[in-house]
């Protein structure tokens, strides 16, 4: 029988979204054929909960929805016999199947992963189509060829360790999901090794420096005086400040909920309000402020529905530590979480308490951080006798 690509009935997927009731779950429907019960089967997938307004819902279910639309035309079904994966592995070319890996890493990913992704999917693929292979199947790719790339970036681009490790990192990703969908059996990037990567030292701001910024932030720049509190105080990343809204906020209970569609590692969690936060959440009116705002918006990050993006808080950083003579690669907008930490510590604070605070999951991460910082840990006894 000639190799060609069988067709089955199905129902396109649409989203049920409840009539708009947003206590309901609402659900990506489709119907598939079922190649065992031999007729169409109904599948639904709910939104997550995590996911709160109409937007966050719909846009997730719109890229669901491409996705399985795009699978089912090509005939997806359930309960599919084992050929047809061994026929779609023989016919899949490196190009074709790093495009699969791809739409399945971004499916459900944050804007900035997705970024990343894409970013080094494109100038990967730019590679093979350079040297002829990208119409070749993974296996008839030579190791020789990854290994050029990475010699490339080293080489010709001298780009630095750490992105080296970051695209090493994102491509075994995509081979790893190809490994888990049976298209290859092993990842031909495994023999090559991460180069080493010293991290850069976490620099704090002197007290001189602190106070010169922050004068110069409440009188020019006040919103992104605040917005540094939030650093310094809750030693949240500037990434979850942007996602932050009013409703997450308790200052009766004086804590924030970071939510895992805030939180950087998709985990609920909380951070505590101190007396110094608590003044400034008060000066800034935080209870006024509409539940579902983000607490600072795209509109001169003032309070409003359209999220801030990060980079212009960064933009703006920068632009007022070269107003102020400042700016030398070193202090960053995360030197306000390093001097906060550092204060915090010099006042008292135990090393248990900042773990909380910092949301690092073992003390021995928080000690490792606090001696990048030049703390001297346990010297409790320096003035004992015994």
């Amino acid at each position: 029988m000639p190799d060609e690509q069988l067709h089955f009935d199905y129902k396109p997927a649409r989203l049920v979204d409840r009539n708009g009731d947003l206590k309901k779950r609402w659900y990506v429907e489709f119907y598939a054929w079922d190649a065992k019960l031999d007729k169409l089967k109904r599948k639904w997938v709910y939104i997550p909960a995590k996911y709160k307004t109409a937007k966050e819902r719909k846009a997730y279910a719109k890229k669901l929805i491409q996705y399985t639309n795009s699978q089912l035309e090509k005939g997806a079904v359930f309960n599919a016999p084992k050929i047809r994966k061994k026929s779609n592995k023989q016919t899949q070319n490196i190009q074709e199947a790093l495009e699969l890996a791809f739409k399945l890493k971004t499916v459900n990913a944050r804007a900035e992963s997705v970024k990343s992704y894409k970013s080094v999917f494109k100038d990967f693929i730019a590679f093979l189509k350079d040297n002829e292979v990208a119409g070749k199947k993974i296996e008839d790719v030579p190791l020789k060829l990854y290994y050029d790339y990475f010699d490339e970036l080293i080489i010709d681009r001298e780009v630095s360790n750490s992105t080296f490790n970051n695209r090493l990192t994102i491509l075994k990703t995509f081979f790893n999901v190809l490994i888990s969908r049976e298209v290859i059996e092993k990842n031909p990037l495994a023999s090559i090794k991460r180069r080493k990567h010293k991290p850069s030292k976490n620099q704090a701001f002197s007290e001189e420096q602190k106070t010169a910024i922050e004068e110069h932030l409440l009188q020019h720049e006040p919103s992104l005086y605040f917005f540094t509190r939030f650093i310094y105080y809750g030693f949240l990343r500037p990434t979850e400040i942007t996602r932050l809204k009013a409703g997450h906020v308790n200052l009766k209970e004086g804590h924030i909920i970071v939510y895992p569609d805030v939180s950087k590692n998709g985990k609920q969690e909380t951070v505590a309000i101190n007396k110094g936060f608590q003044k400034i959440l008060e000066q800034m009116k935080i209870d006024e402020i509409p539940a579902d705002y983000y607490i600072f918006g795209a509109n001169n990050m003032q309070p409003g529905k359209t999220q801030l993006r990060r980079v212009r808080v960064t933009d703006k950083h920068i632009a007022v530590l070269r107003k102020l003579g400042l700016f030398d690669g070193v202090i960053t907008l995360y030197s306000w979480k390093h001097t906060g930490v550092v204060n915090a510590y010099r006042a008292g604070i135990d090393i248990k308490t900042l773990q909380t605070q910092l949301r690092h999951h073992s003390l021995e991460m928080t000690d490792i951080y606090l001696r990048s910082l030049g703390m001297v840990i346990n010297n409790s006894l320096s003035n004992q006798d015994w």
